[in-house]
């Protein structure tokens, strides 16, 4: 299921209304931070990952003070959501410090406590201005999600390319 999700995507690329996407930017001064990957069904490890860096303006990142599970990372754990690939850092229940902020962000500051929302939300599409931001129609980039079902939610942090690719928060930023 992972490779034929995978190879789907791949063909058909990233849907055009999402612009916000599910990559990484490593610090320019490097260093690794320790996260929990998922490398296949009932294999998950903790690897040395690259510290993130701010991405797009409107971007936070976080040290990460505490995580969990829940049960629908089980379903990760077991190979049930498709569109999984190796190297997946896991994880969308997290709280942290505010480590660094992009440009925009006004209503945050560096060392401020926060606790995220699974979803990724671009806060000014027409759900973001209805305070619907689990369907946010600009971060999840998914064709595979818009072909399957009609239309795509927002996208998830650590939760497969199926709700848009975000690294996750089990991890240490």
């Amino acid at each position: 299921m992972q490779t034929a999700a995978n190879a789907y995507q791949a063909y058909t690329g990233p849907h055009p209304d999402a612009v916000v996407h599910g990559v990484i930017k490593a610090r320019p001064e490097g260093g690794t931070m320790k996260a929990l990957a998922w490398f296949g069904s009932k294999d998950v490890r903790v690897i040395d990952a690259p510290i993130p860096d701010v991405i797009d303006d409107g971007d936070v990142v976080l040290k990460v003070t505490g995580t969990t599970i829940c049960g629908s990372d089980l379903h990760l754990y077991h190979g049930e959501i498709m569109a999984m690939q190796k190297g997946d850092i896991l994880g969308h229940e997290f709280m942290g410090v505010v480590d660094r902020i992009g440009k925009n962000v006004k209503h945050l500051s560096v060392g401020q406590r926060v606790v995220t929302s699974f979803q990724v939300a671009c806060g000014s599409c027409a759900y973001c201005k209805k305070n619907l931001s689990s369907f946010c129609e600009r971060t999840n980039d998914s064709t595979l999600q818009q072909q399957m079902y009609g239309q795509r939610d927002a996208g998830f942090f650590g939760y497969s390319h199926f709700t848009g690719g975000f690294p996750g928060g089990q991890a240490e930023y």
